[in-house]
């Protein structure tokens, strides 16, 4: 009976000892970081005309309105993010993913059974692709839009259109763009910079493909 409570006793000093240093060390640092993320989403609110609610900033452009944030990290395969999100209204029976390779690493799974071959050696050594009409993907990846995916590798982009972002994979609604970069602070410009210029080029395709 002794040798039980003192398994207990030991049990409930090492919760609370790790209790205590996740208050002390860990929760303040996590605190400081999102006052700094918080800075950095404000400055992005001046330089694009944007507008801020607490950890979300709205950018507009055209006839859509661009959420741009942070996401922390929940655990180790689930790594902090930068992301911008928008919805069109154009093509939303049509859906694709662009997923640079070593962030795709840690997540085989969402394209088993969907993955397109890109015409483009470079790219395609960079990035895998997935979706349900390969015509339509590389009409979607102009030069441009190639040679920009290629210039930001090193931030982990992921570029999805169908699902709204962050929602359940059993969600029906469509028509939503997400750029996601998983190499990123969250606390340096370019963190929020190349999402929404990702974003906003896409938007300037899909509106232009479907006026042809």
């Amino acid at each position: 009976m002794t040798d039980l409570w003192l398994f207990v006793l030991i049990f409930v000093g090492i919760c609370l000892s790790t209790w205590i240093l996740n208050r002390l060390l860990f929760e303040p640092s996590e605190r400081a970081h999102l006052v700094l993320v918080k800075e950095c989403l404000g400055k992005q609110a001046l330089k694009h005309n944007g507008t801020m609610s607490d950890m979300a900033l709205t950018v507009p452009h055209k006839t859509v309105d661009i959420e741009v944030s942070y996401r922390e990290s929940i655990d180790e395969v689930s790594p902090a993010y930068t992301y911008a999100t928008f919805r069109t209204e154009v093509f939303h029976d049509k859906k694709f993913g662009i997923y640079y390779w070593k962030e795709l690493f840690l997540r085989p799974a969402v394209v088993i059974g969907s993955r397109l071959e890109v015409v483009e050696e470079e790219l395609g050594e960079t990035y895998v692709v997935s979706g349900d009409d390969l015509s339509f993907v590389k009409e979607v990846l102009t030069p441009e839009i190639r040679n920009r995916l290629l210039e930001f590798k090193e931030a982990y982009l992921r570029v999805e259109f169908g699902r709204p972002h962050g929602s359940s994979p059993l969600s029906r609604e469509r028509g939503w763009l997400s750029v996601s970069a998983y190499c990123a602070s969250g606390v340096m410009d370019q963190d929020y910079d190349r999402v929404i210029e990702t974003a906003t080029l896409f938007y300037e395709r899909l509106e232009a493909l479907n006026r042809y």
